[in-house]
């Protein structure tokens, strides 16, 4: 078991994207195709099980249980309430669990490509199922913090700011699992927890930092679906046509999670992000 000694990280968000990008200097392909791989894996299943096992549900309806009001949905800029009505989708259970039994294995996964590409270690796409080695591990770990976080979000009034800070707070959990996989979920999330003192800020404000190139990346997807709506096409064409135009944000995750990556190496003090050089310590 590794010794976690905990620093507070002052180098600039600048400085951790631009680590994160030396870091996948020629290792891009790898990342952005384990990447799709995991989004292949997570979410074509779920739109196979909404399709035959969903139950047809408007949109109004589906934001009514997430709990916008009638007035909530007349206030939507853009959206006509009728047509919300009108839209339906199918919505299965069964996804629903389907998602929460994979979205932390494959979680893992990536996270090990990152790591090992990180350390300079050979690593393939394929890597991304190797939490699959240590299925109860990482599906043990992803619901004791989904549960933990939810429990922060039902507190009134101040739930979703508590959740979104327990979220940071427990962000490092698949990083220290992977270098200490014999270590205790419990343990694991507390060491999480420890890490962060002082640092969730930083965290946030990387994490932030990304929104530009998101929004970006989304760009070409609203393109695409908008010009295949018209087309009359069916809802299977469209979704794939949105998939397709998708493709820009494999590259920003896989940026996203390097520079998680370099955040956590640096958050050990196993780096300083101003003099990284990759797979030296």
């Amino acid at each position: 078991m590794e010794t976690l000694n905990r620093r507070i990280i002052t180098e600039p968000c600048a400085g951790l994207r631009a680590r994160a990008r030396m870091m996948l200097k020629g290792h891009w392909n790898t990342a952005v195709l384990g990447m799709l791989i995991m989004y292949v894996c997570i979410y074509f299943p779920r739109w196979i099980l909404d399709t035959f096992l969903g139950k047809e549900t408007s949109l109004a309806e589906l934001l009514t249980q997430l709990g916008l009001s009638s007035s909530d949905l007349a206030a939507l800029p853009g959206q006509d309430l009728s047509t919300l009505q009108s839209t339906t989708v199918n919505i299965s259970p069964v996804s629903n669990i389907y998602i929460l039994l994979v979205t932390g294995t494959f979680t893992f996964g990536m996270i090990y490509i990152m790591m090992m590409l990180l350390r300079a270690r050979a690593a393939n796409p394929g890597d991304v199922f190797t939490g699959f080695e240590r299925y109860g591990k990482t599906l043990g770990l992803y619901l004791y913090m989904m549960l933990l976080i939810m429990l922060w979000t039902l507190i009134p009034f101040a739930g979703p700011v508590l959740g979104i800070i327990a979220g940071l707070r427990y962000s490092q959990s698949f990083f220290i699992l992977f270098d200490n996989p014999d270590m205790p979920i419990p343990m694991i999330v507390s060491m999480s927890k420890y890490l962060m003192l002082g640092n969730k800020g930083k965290l946030f404000g990387l994490e932030l930092s990304f929104i530009g190139w998101l929004l970006l990346a989304a760009v070409p997807a609203g393109i695409i679906s908008g010009i295949t709506s018209m087309t009359g096409a069916g809802t299977g064409v469209i979704m794939l046509a949105t998939f397709i135009g998708c493709a820009g944000e494999l590259w920003v995750m896989s940026y996203m999670m390097a520079a998680q990556a370099i955040f956590y190496e640096v958050l050990l003090g196993h780096i300083q992000a101003e003099t990284y050089i990759p797979g030296v310590y």
